[in-house]
Protein backbone atom coordinates (compact mmCIF):
# COMPACT_ATOMS: atom_id res chain seq x y z
CA UNK A 1 0.00 0.00 0.00
CA UNK A 2 1.41 3.27 -0.85
CA UNK A 3 2.16 5.57 1.80
CA UNK A 4 1.05 8.45 0.08
CA UNK A 5 -2.59 6.82 0.06
CA UNK A 6 -2.59 7.29 3.63
CA UNK A 7 -1.39 11.18 3.50
CA UNK A 8 -4.67 11.45 1.33
CA UNK A 9 -7.27 9.28 3.91
CA UNK A 10 -6.61 11.08 6.32
CA UNK A 11 -6.63 14.74 5.24
CA UNK A 12 -9.75 12.99 3.81
CA UNK A 13 -10.51 11.77 6.83
CA UNK A 14 -10.47 15.32 8.40
CA UNK A 15 -12.01 17.13 6.12
CA UNK A 16 -15.15 15.14 6.57
CA UNK A 17 -15.59 15.45 10.51
CA UNK A 18 -15.42 19.48 9.75
CA UNK A 19 -18.28 18.96 7.36
CA UNK A 20 -20.39 16.83 8.93
CA UNK A 21 -24.50 18.00 9.69
CA UNK A 22 -26.44 17.64 12.59
CA UNK A 23 -28.11 14.17 12.64
CA UNK A 24 -24.88 12.68 11.05
CA UNK A 25 -21.46 10.89 12.74
CA UNK A 26 -18.40 8.73 11.26
CA UNK A 27 -16.18 6.26 12.63
CA UNK A 28 -13.22 7.25 13.52
CA UNK A 29 -10.19 6.69 11.00
CA UNK A 30 -7.90 5.84 14.00
CA UNK A 31 -10.13 4.00 16.43
CA UNK A 32 -13.00 2.97 14.26
CA UNK A 33 -13.34 -0.33 16.68
CA UNK A 34 -14.38 1.84 19.28
CA UNK A 35 -15.12 5.56 18.47
CA UNK A 36 -18.30 7.68 16.91
CA UNK A 37 -17.29 11.52 15.81
CA UNK A 38 -20.20 13.61 16.33
CA UNK A 39 -20.45 17.62 14.81
CA UNK A 40 -20.33 19.96 17.36
CA UNK A 41 -23.71 20.98 19.29
CA UNK A 42 -24.67 17.35 18.87
CA UNK A 43 -27.38 17.32 21.96
CA UNK A 44 -25.47 13.98 23.10
CA UNK A 45 -26.44 13.69 26.77
CA UNK A 46 -30.45 12.84 25.36
CA UNK A 47 -29.16 10.08 23.33
CA UNK A 48 -31.00 6.79 24.55
CA UNK A 49 -27.90 5.08 23.51
CA UNK A 50 -26.35 7.23 26.31
CA UNK A 51 -28.74 7.35 28.53
CA UNK A 52 -28.54 3.82 28.76
CA UNK A 53 -24.46 3.73 29.32
CA UNK A 54 -23.92 1.79 26.44
CA UNK A 55 -22.17 5.54 25.18
CA UNK A 56 -19.69 7.36 26.84
CA UNK A 57 -19.10 10.56 25.86
CA UNK A 58 -15.23 11.30 25.93
CA UNK A 59 -12.35 13.19 23.93
CA UNK A 60 -10.50 11.46 20.94
CA UNK A 61 -7.53 12.02 22.70
CA UNK A 62 -8.16 10.48 26.11
CA UNK A 63 -9.06 7.08 24.21
CA UNK A 64 -5.57 6.58 23.11
CA UNK A 65 -3.31 4.86 25.79
CA UNK A 66 -5.31 1.82 26.47
CA UNK A 67 -5.34 1.42 22.86
CA UNK A 68 -1.50 2.13 22.68
CA UNK A 69 -0.99 -0.20 25.39
CA UNK A 70 -2.26 -2.88 23.69
CA UNK A 71 -2.22 -5.29 26.62
CA UNK A 72 -1.71 -8.97 26.66
CA UNK A 73 -5.79 -9.81 26.80
CA UNK A 74 -5.22 -12.54 29.34
CA UNK A 75 -2.61 -10.63 31.55
CA UNK A 76 -2.90 -8.45 34.63
CA UNK A 77 -2.95 -4.48 33.81
CA UNK A 78 -2.19 -1.75 36.57
CA UNK A 79 -3.98 1.47 36.25
CA UNK A 80 -1.55 3.82 38.50
CA UNK A 81 -3.89 6.96 38.30
CA UNK A 82 -7.38 5.60 37.63
CA UNK A 83 -9.35 8.38 38.43
CA UNK A 84 -12.08 9.22 36.97
CA UNK A 85 -12.56 6.09 34.92
CA UNK A 86 -12.56 5.95 31.53
CA UNK A 87 -9.84 4.67 30.84
CA UNK A 88 -10.42 1.56 32.53
CA UNK A 89 -13.53 1.15 31.23
CA UNK A 90 -11.80 0.88 28.20
CA UNK A 91 -9.01 -1.35 29.31
CA UNK A 92 -12.07 -3.77 30.91
CA UNK A 93 -13.46 -3.80 27.12
CA UNK A 94 -10.11 -5.15 25.90
CA UNK A 95 -9.19 -8.18 28.35
CA UNK A 96 -10.45 -11.55 29.09
CA UNK A 97 -11.82 -13.05 32.50
CA UNK A 98 -8.71 -14.55 33.31
CA UNK A 99 -7.03 -10.90 33.54
CA UNK A 100 -7.46 -8.36 36.89
CA UNK A 101 -6.97 -4.62 36.65
CA UNK A 102 -5.55 -3.02 39.30
CA UNK A 103 -6.64 0.20 39.90
CA UNK A 104 -5.40 2.81 41.88
CA UNK A 105 -5.97 6.42 42.92
CA UNK A 106 -5.05 8.37 46.35
CA UNK A 107 -7.66 11.17 46.51
CA UNK A 108 -10.64 9.98 48.40
CA UNK A 109 -12.81 12.35 47.03
CA UNK A 110 -12.07 11.28 43.49
CA UNK A 111 -11.91 7.86 44.22
CA UNK A 112 -15.30 7.83 45.28
CA UNK A 113 -16.49 8.87 42.21
CA UNK A 114 -14.15 6.88 40.16
CA UNK A 115 -15.90 3.52 41.52
CA UNK A 116 -19.13 5.20 41.19
CA UNK A 117 -18.16 5.39 37.77
CA UNK A 118 -17.40 1.84 36.97
CA UNK A 119 -20.52 0.35 39.01
CA UNK A 120 -23.11 2.76 36.72
CA UNK A 121 -20.79 1.56 33.61
CA UNK A 122 -21.46 -1.54 33.62
CA UNK A 123 -18.58 -3.12 35.24
CA UNK A 124 -19.29 -6.71 37.11
CA UNK A 125 -16.34 -7.67 39.16
CA UNK A 126 -15.44 -5.02 40.59
CA UNK A 127 -13.73 -5.52 44.50
CA UNK A 128 -13.00 -2.30 46.14
CA UNK A 129 -10.27 -3.55 48.75
CA UNK A 130 -8.91 -2.16 51.53
CA UNK A 131 -4.79 -1.51 51.20
CA UNK A 132 -3.92 -2.56 54.76
CA UNK A 133 -5.34 -5.58 53.97
CA UNK A 134 -5.44 -6.78 50.50
CA UNK A 135 -7.55 -9.59 50.92
CA UNK A 136 -10.41 -7.53 52.38
CA UNK A 137 -13.64 -5.80 50.67
CA UNK A 138 -14.56 -2.28 51.89
CA UNK A 139 -17.93 -3.37 49.73
CA UNK A 140 -20.43 -5.79 48.89
CA UNK A 141 -20.50 -4.75 45.34
CA UNK A 142 -21.30 -7.75 43.25
CA UNK A 143 -18.34 -9.78 41.34
CA UNK A 144 -20.01 -12.54 38.85
CA UNK A 145 -17.93 -15.97 38.94
CA UNK A 146 -19.74 -16.19 35.09
CA UNK A 147 -18.68 -12.54 33.90
CA UNK A 148 -16.40 -12.37 30.53
CA UNK A 149 -14.89 -9.38 32.46
CA UNK A 150 -11.69 -9.02 34.13
CA UNK A 151 -11.80 -8.61 37.52
CA UNK A 152 -11.52 -5.05 38.94
CA UNK A 153 -9.39 -4.54 42.29
CA UNK A 154 -9.55 -0.95 43.09
CA UNK A 155 -7.38 0.99 46.07
CA UNK A 156 -7.57 4.37 47.39
CA UNK A 157 -3.44 4.45 47.62
CA UNK A 158 -0.71 6.44 46.50
CA UNK A 159 0.85 4.59 43.60
CA UNK A 160 4.63 5.25 44.82
CA UNK A 161 3.93 3.61 47.60
CA UNK A 162 3.12 0.43 46.26
CA UNK A 163 5.42 -2.31 46.78
CA UNK A 164 6.32 -3.54 42.85
CA UNK A 165 7.36 -6.79 44.16
CA UNK A 166 4.43 -7.44 45.93
CA UNK A 167 3.62 -11.10 44.50
CA UNK A 168 -0.04 -10.21 43.92
CA UNK A 169 1.49 -8.22 41.10
CA UNK A 170 3.82 -10.92 39.80
CA UNK A 171 1.25 -11.13 36.52
CA UNK A 172 1.56 -7.36 35.69
CA UNK A 173 2.82 -7.01 32.06
CA UNK A 174 1.10 -3.27 31.49
CA UNK A 175 0.64 -0.75 33.21
CA UNK A 176 -1.07 2.49 31.84
CA UNK A 177 0.19 6.02 33.78
CA UNK A 178 -2.02 8.90 33.65
CA UNK A 179 -0.90 11.43 36.27
CA UNK A 180 -1.97 14.53 37.40
CA UNK A 181 -1.13 17.35 35.11
CA UNK A 182 -1.23 21.25 34.48
CA UNK A 183 -4.15 19.88 32.22
CA UNK A 184 -2.91 22.94 29.89
CA UNK A 185 -3.94 20.97 27.00
CA UNK A 186 -7.80 20.87 28.39
CA UNK A 187 -10.15 23.93 25.67
CA UNK A 188 -12.07 24.11 28.98
CA UNK A 189 -10.48 24.66 32.27
CA UNK A 190 -7.66 23.37 34.36
CA UNK A 191 -8.08 20.03 36.03
CA UNK A 192 -8.84 21.41 39.79
CA UNK A 193 -11.45 24.38 38.37
CA UNK A 194 -9.50 27.33 39.88
CA UNK A 195 -8.50 29.03 37.07
CA UNK A 196 -9.07 29.66 33.41
CA UNK A 197 -6.05 30.51 31.40
CA UNK A 198 -5.62 30.99 27.49
CA UNK A 199 -6.01 28.35 25.12
CA UNK A 200 -2.29 27.88 23.03
CA UNK A 201 -0.78 25.45 21.36
CA UNK A 202 2.63 23.44 22.40
CA UNK A 203 4.29 25.50 20.09
CA UNK A 204 3.81 28.71 22.46
CA UNK A 205 4.21 26.67 25.65
CA UNK A 206 8.29 27.77 25.65
CA UNK A 207 6.87 31.46 26.48
CA UNK A 208 4.41 30.43 29.07
CA UNK A 209 6.16 32.15 31.81
CA UNK A 210 4.99 35.13 30.18
CA UNK A 211 1.42 34.23 29.81
CA UNK A 212 1.26 32.68 33.10
CA UNK A 213 2.41 33.69 37.05
CA UNK A 214 5.34 32.73 38.75
CA UNK A 215 3.09 29.94 40.60
CA UNK A 216 1.88 28.38 37.78
CA UNK A 217 5.77 27.89 36.65
CA UNK A 218 6.45 26.38 39.59
CA UNK A 219 3.45 24.34 39.77
CA UNK A 220 4.53 22.87 36.35
CA UNK A 221 8.10 22.27 38.09
CA UNK A 222 6.96 20.33 40.79
CA UNK A 223 4.79 18.44 38.47
CA UNK A 224 6.80 17.38 36.14
CA UNK A 225 9.14 15.64 39.40
CA UNK A 226 6.07 14.17 40.12
CA UNK A 227 5.47 13.07 37.04
CA UNK A 228 8.96 11.23 36.63
CA UNK A 229 9.24 9.73 40.18
CA UNK A 230 5.69 8.14 38.96
CA UNK A 231 7.42 7.09 35.42
CA UNK A 232 10.55 5.41 37.54
CA UNK A 233 8.34 3.30 40.23
CA UNK A 234 6.46 1.73 36.99
CA UNK A 235 9.49 0.52 35.46
CA UNK A 236 10.27 -1.17 38.98
CA UNK A 237 7.61 -3.93 38.42
CA UNK A 238 9.66 -6.72 37.96
CA UNK A 239 7.35 -8.09 34.91
CA UNK A 240 6.29 -5.23 33.34
CA UNK A 241 6.52 -5.56 29.51
CA UNK A 242 4.99 -2.24 27.82
CA UNK A 243 3.86 0.83 29.80
CA UNK A 244 2.17 3.60 28.34
CA UNK A 245 2.50 7.62 30.00
CA UNK A 246 0.71 10.49 29.08
CA UNK A 247 -0.73 13.62 29.80
CA UNK A 248 -3.21 16.19 28.58
CA UNK A 249 -0.77 18.45 28.79
CA UNK A 250 1.12 21.07 26.10
CA UNK A 251 3.91 21.77 28.07
CA UNK A 252 7.06 19.70 27.57
CA UNK A 253 8.22 19.95 30.67
CA UNK A 254 5.84 17.37 31.69
CA UNK A 255 5.90 15.39 28.32
CA UNK A 256 8.53 14.99 26.51
CA UNK A 257 11.65 16.40 29.04
CA UNK A 258 10.17 13.70 31.95
CA UNK A 259 10.64 11.06 28.74
CA UNK A 260 13.73 12.15 28.26
CA UNK A 261 14.90 11.99 31.74
CA UNK A 262 13.57 7.91 31.74
CA UNK A 263 14.90 6.82 28.78
CA UNK A 264 18.27 8.27 30.74
CA UNK A 265 17.33 6.19 33.49
CA UNK A 266 15.99 3.13 32.69
CA UNK A 267 17.61 3.03 28.82
CA UNK A 268 19.02 -0.60 29.54
CA UNK A 269 15.70 -2.32 30.15
CA UNK A 270 13.42 -0.03 28.29
CA UNK A 271 13.26 1.58 24.84
CA UNK A 272 10.85 4.19 23.60
CA UNK A 273 8.59 2.65 20.75
CA UNK A 274 7.14 4.42 17.82
CA UNK A 275 3.58 5.04 18.47
CA UNK A 276 1.84 5.39 14.83
CA UNK A 277 4.83 6.43 12.73
CA UNK A 278 3.77 9.31 10.14
CA UNK A 279 7.89 8.40 8.01
CA UNK A 280 7.51 6.41 5.07
CA UNK A 281 8.68 2.51 5.23
CA UNK A 282 8.25 -0.62 4.50
CA UNK A 283 6.43 -1.58 7.62
CA UNK A 284 3.66 0.58 7.04
CA UNK A 285 0.63 -1.00 5.89
CA UNK A 286 -3.40 -1.12 5.99
CA UNK A 287 -3.63 -2.28 9.41
CA UNK A 288 -1.64 0.58 11.01
CA UNK A 289 -2.65 3.89 11.33
CA UNK A 290 -0.80 7.45 11.11
CA UNK A 291 -0.10 10.22 13.49
CA UNK A 292 1.22 13.21 12.06
CA UNK A 293 1.93 15.45 15.06
CA UNK A 294 5.12 14.06 16.79
CA UNK A 295 6.77 14.45 20.43
CA UNK A 296 9.67 17.53 19.94
CA UNK A 297 12.85 15.97 18.71
CA UNK A 298 14.84 19.36 18.31
CA UNK A 299 15.76 19.12 21.90
CA UNK A 300 14.20 16.14 23.34
CA UNK A 301 14.82 13.64 20.48
CA UNK A 302 11.05 12.14 20.95
CA UNK A 303 9.99 12.12 18.14
CA UNK A 304 8.78 8.36 18.56
CA UNK A 305 6.41 9.67 20.93
CA UNK A 306 2.70 11.73 19.65
CA UNK A 307 1.15 15.14 20.58
CA UNK A 308 -2.24 15.97 19.26
CA UNK A 309 -3.94 19.08 19.84
CA UNK A 310 -7.15 20.91 18.03
CA UNK A 311 -5.30 20.89 14.79
CA UNK A 312 -6.48 17.15 14.73
CA UNK A 313 -9.94 17.77 16.23
CA UNK A 314 -9.12 16.90 19.87
CA UNK A 315 -7.42 18.07 22.85
CA UNK A 316 -4.17 18.72 23.54
CA UNK A 317 -2.39 15.00 24.49
CA UNK A 318 0.69 13.39 24.79
CA UNK A 319 1.46 9.97 24.66
CA UNK A 320 4.82 7.86 24.96
CA UNK A 321 4.82 3.83 25.01
CA UNK A 322 8.10 2.30 26.95
CA UNK A 323 8.58 -1.36 26.29
CA UNK A 324 11.64 -3.70 28.05
CA UNK A 325 14.15 -5.32 25.80
CA UNK A 326 13.35 -8.56 24.98
CA UNK A 327 9.92 -8.58 24.51
CA UNK A 328 7.41 -10.02 21.89
CA UNK A 329 4.79 -7.48 22.53
CA UNK A 330 4.77 -5.44 19.55
CA UNK A 331 2.39 -2.26 19.19
CA UNK A 332 -0.44 -3.70 17.28
CA UNK A 333 -3.42 -0.76 16.45
CA UNK A 334 -5.01 -1.81 14.30
CA UNK A 335 -7.30 0.14 11.74
CA UNK A 336 -9.00 1.37 8.46
CA UNK A 337 -9.33 3.84 5.87
CA UNK A 338 -11.91 6.36 7.29
CA UNK A 339 -15.49 5.55 6.17
CA UNK A 340 -18.51 7.21 4.35
CA UNK A 341 -20.26 9.78 6.32
CA UNK A 342 -23.51 7.80 7.91
CA UNK A 343 -26.63 8.80 8.86
CA UNK A 344 -27.23 8.40 12.48
CA UNK A 345 -30.70 6.42 14.27
CA UNK A 346 -29.62 6.93 17.04
CA UNK A 347 -32.00 9.42 17.49
CA UNK A 348 -30.47 12.96 18.02
CA UNK A 349 -33.00 15.66 19.36
CA UNK A 350 -33.27 18.84 18.26
CA UNK A 351 -32.02 22.17 21.19
CA UNK A 352 -30.61 20.85 23.98
CA UNK A 353 -28.70 22.10 26.78
CA UNK A 354 -26.19 19.19 26.91
CA UNK A 355 -24.29 20.06 23.66
CA UNK A 356 -21.03 20.66 22.94
CA UNK A 357 -20.15 24.24 22.51
CA UNK A 358 -17.20 24.55 20.53
CA UNK A 359 -16.02 24.02 17.02
CA UNK A 360 -14.09 20.64 18.19
CA UNK A 361 -16.26 17.68 16.90
CA UNK A 362 -17.59 15.41 19.99
CA UNK A 363 -16.65 12.08 20.37
CA UNK A 364 -18.08 8.87 21.39
CA UNK A 365 -16.97 5.99 22.72
CA UNK A 366 -18.96 2.67 22.45
CA UNK A 367 -19.35 0.86 26.23
CA UNK A 368 -18.39 -2.60 25.46
CA UNK A 369 -18.92 -2.68 29.18
CA UNK A 370 -22.47 -2.17 28.85
CA UNK A 371 -23.75 -3.26 25.73
CA UNK A 372 -27.19 -5.00 26.25
CA UNK A 373 -29.30 -2.25 24.51
CA UNK A 374 -27.01 -2.36 20.99
CA UNK A 375 -27.52 -4.62 18.51
CA UNK A 376 -23.40 -5.37 18.20
CA UNK A 377 -24.10 -8.03 15.52
CA UNK A 378 -25.84 -5.12 13.30
CA UNK A 379 -23.41 -3.27 14.42
CA UNK A 380 -20.93 -5.03 12.66
CA UNK A 381 -22.11 -5.94 9.78
CA UNK A 382 -22.86 -2.25 9.13
CA UNK A 383 -19.41 -0.88 9.89
CA UNK A 384 -17.97 -3.29 7.28
CA UNK A 385 -20.26 -2.28 4.57
CA UNK A 386 -19.24 1.22 5.39
CA UNK A 387 -15.52 0.63 5.25
CA UNK A 388 -15.89 -1.63 1.86
CA UNK A 389 -17.80 1.21 0.45
CA UNK A 390 -15.03 3.99 1.29
CA UNK A 391 -12.30 2.09 0.07
CA UNK A 392 -14.35 1.68 -3.60
CA UNK A 393 -14.56 5.80 -3.88
CA UNK A 394 -11.02 6.41 -2.86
Amino acid sequence: MNYYYFIVVLFRFRKKVCKLDRGEFMLDYHLPHLLLVFPSGTALHDLELYKSKSLLIQDKASCFSPEILQPDPNSDVLDACAAPGNKTLQLVSMLSNKSTIFAVDRDPNRFRRFTENLIVNGVERLSIMDWSNSNKQNNKHRKSVQSSQPSVEAYCSDFLSIDPYNPKFSNVQSILLDPSCSGSGLSIRQPDGSEQYEKCTYKDSNNYTDEYNEEYTSRLKRLSNLQAMLLKHALKFPNVQRVVYSTCSIHPEENEAVVREIVDYASDKFYLETIWPYIASSSNSINQPIWKHRGLSDIYQCESCIRSSEKDLTNGFFVALFIKYQSNNSLNVTSSPPPSIMTTELGVPGNSSSTSNNNTPTSIVVNCNNNENVNLEKQELFTFKIRKKCRTNL
